[in-house]
């Protein structure tokens, strides 16, 4: 099943069209949406096939686990690089479906290599409980140089320094040489703990929205580090090396709200779940919401396309 947008912003056609799209090597019928020529493909997937990228933590997935169980299904696909498995978002979703026993879970599989899909940082903003100037960095590496504000955003947008504090009054870079973009996301877990040990407040923000909150005084620091590139995520996929907790941050057209039953999931014929899937899909609205649009309190700054049993644009704000 294709469904095509006339245009990345208009409206979805009168009609759909049945198209014979088999996964290669699969046999598989997915339900694809055609994003101009970025072709969101979504399907179920066995999770003893997928690979991680970053670090699980237990209470994030304990949470989703609950939420889960309580709904008695999973609201969202996860995004999924088409040719390793790599699991792009998504990831505490299928941790917590292993643990019930589930087989597949909903997935979006995307080709990585496309511009489409950017991938980008959680920008660490920090609500301090004491004054800034007694921040002792020295405590965590000998290697912060002090920079100005400007100098030291562009060093680490360029990569020339692994990390950046970033104040009003005061920055610094971390000049300090990492074996990869890996190892330097768990010595930016190292600083981000030192704060919050010291009783900081830590904000996981988008670029824009964290210097927006440092310059309205909304938070004292911000904590950045230099750009991860795709191939150092598939590294981290393939190998079992994982980032630390929100590396990355992938901005890519996106489905929402397919609403798979726990039931489907735990099938033992992935054919036929898949059969059942595609066939829920099928017999629901697809609405294209657009980019920069709000749902539950989350802003996605993504094209945002979501199934309904109603026009979802009525209730986006």
């Amino acid at each position: 099943m294709t469904i095509c947008f006339d245009g990345q912003h208009a409206s979805l056609r009168n009609h759909f069209k049945e198209i014979g799209d088999i996964l290669s090597g699969m046999g598989l019928k997915g339900f694809r949406i055609a994003h101009g020529n970025f072709i969101l493909n979504i399907l179920l997937l066995r999770i003893s096939e997928l690979k991680f990228h970053e670090e699980i933590i237990g209470a994030l997935k304990d949470d989703i686990l609950h939420d889960i169980l309580r709904r008695n299904l999973l609201l969202d696909p996860i995004i999924v690089e088409e040719r390793n498995k790599v699991i792009l978002d998504g990831a505490h979703r299928v941790a917590a479906l292993k643990e019930i026993g589930a087989n597949f879970v909903p997935s979006c599989l995307i080709n990585y290599d496309s511009s489409e899909v950017k991938v980008k940082r959680w920008i660490r903003g920090i609500k301090l409980a004491e004054r800034p100037q007694n921040i002792n960095l020295k405590e965590i590496s000998s290697k912060f140089i002090q920079k100005d504000l400007d100098t030291a955003l562009n060093e680490v947008n360029k990569g020339r320094s692994s990390l950046a504090l970033l104040g009003k009054d005061f920055s610094y870079v971390l000049q300090k040489k990492f074996r990869d973009s890996i190892e330097c996301s768990w010595f930016l877990k190292k600083v981000e703990n030192y704060f919050r040990e010291n009783g900081a407040r830590i904000y996981y923000l988008t670029n824009e929205r964290a210097i927006n909150s440092l310059l309205s005084g909304n938070i004292d620091l911000i904590l950045t580090y230099k750009p991860i590139k795709k191939e150092e995520v598939i590294l981290a996929g393939i190998s079992g090396r994982f980032f630390a907790y929100k590396s990355t941050r992938h901005v890519v057209p996106r489905p929402l709200r397919v609403n798979v039953p726990i039931d489907l999931l735990s099938m033992s014929s992935l054919k036929r779940a898949n059969e059942a899937f595609i066939k829920l899909l099928s017999s629901r609205k697809l609405v294209g919401l657009g980019e920069n649009v709000i749902i539950d309190g989350r802003i996605y700054e993504e094209y945002v396309y979501m199934f309904s049993d109603r026009d979802e644009r009525k209730g986006v704000i």
